[in-house]
């Protein structure tokens, strides 16, 4: 049904349409954009009724959690990921945007991060097996030395 596969089909959350309702007021309480719910709900155009249930999607393919955030003054792609253990361009990637430059009270999707305790005896080899990543998507995850002991971002 959603051929985009930003969201993944069985993280979704009912809504009932009401009166005065329109997609972008909806989009913009879930942090998505129209189009993911038009899509999504293989809607055949932009109107939708009072009553009508629409399925609002949560939950990224990967079966990551997405977490909404509203930006603030002087926040930055980079601040923003630092803050919460991931990659800017995991936040870039699960939103939408028009703009390099993120304004203040901007509605955002952060992808919350997975991690993984090093075991002694894990091996880089054996992480990138386990997890099903390549070597770049560790290291932009966790550019740092890894060593046992150390929590690693794997998603």
């Amino acid at each position: 049904m959603y051929n985009n596969q930003r969201y993944n089909q069985n993280q979704a959350e009912e809504y009932v349409v009401m009166s005065g309702d329109n997609l972008y007021q909806i989009a913009q309480k879930y942090n998505i954009t129209p189009n993911d719910i038009i899509t999504y709900n293989n809607l055949d155009s932009t109107t939708i009724y009072p009553g009508q249930v629409l399925l609002i999607p949560t939950q990224a393919p990967n079966g990551m959690q997405l977490f909404p955030y509203t930006t603030k003054k002087n926040d930055s792609f980079n601040s923003i990921a630092q803050t919460y253990g991931v990659t800017p361009e995991m936040i870039k990637s699960y939103n939408d945007f028009n703009s390099l430059l993120l304004a203040p009270n901007q509605n955002i999707n952060i992808p919350l991060a997975k991690t993984y305790t090093i075991q002694q005896g894990d091996t880089l080899d054996t992480i990138l097996k386990k997890f099903n990543l390549n070597l770049k998507s560790l290291i932009e995850l966790n550019p740092q030395f890894l060593e046992a002991g150390q929590v690693i971002n794997i998603r």
